[in-house]
């Protein structure tokens, strides 16, 4: 996981304690507008954002199907890591 570091991006807190996210934030989250987005708030007044973990435990039945039994049908750590990703990002 690499990290970004980019200037501040001031946003406003509306009458309606509504804060509108830029794209640019949406983007990096990868959150589509409808989307859900979780807040962990943390002790020094500070919070972590990130979008909603999404998907079902259901879509993993049959991942490693067809894979043989045994030393050659092994799956990799980098393998593991890289369908996890690409189950958080939604992707296939």
């Amino acid at each position: 996981m690499s990290v970004v570091m980019i200037d501040l991006l001031p946003m406003t807190v509306s009458q309606k304690r509504t804060v509108k996210l830029e794209r640019l934030v949406l983007d990096h989250l990868k959150v589509r507008p409808g989307g859900k987005i979780e807040v962990d708030l943390l002790a020094n007044g500070c919070c972590v954002l990130r979008g909603a973990r999404t998907g079902d435990i259901r879509e993993l039945f049959g991942l490693l199907a067809g894979r043989p039994r045994g030393r050659e049908g092994e799956v990799s750590i980098e393998e593991m890591n890289d369908a996890i990703a690409r189950g958080w990002a939604g992707e296939p």
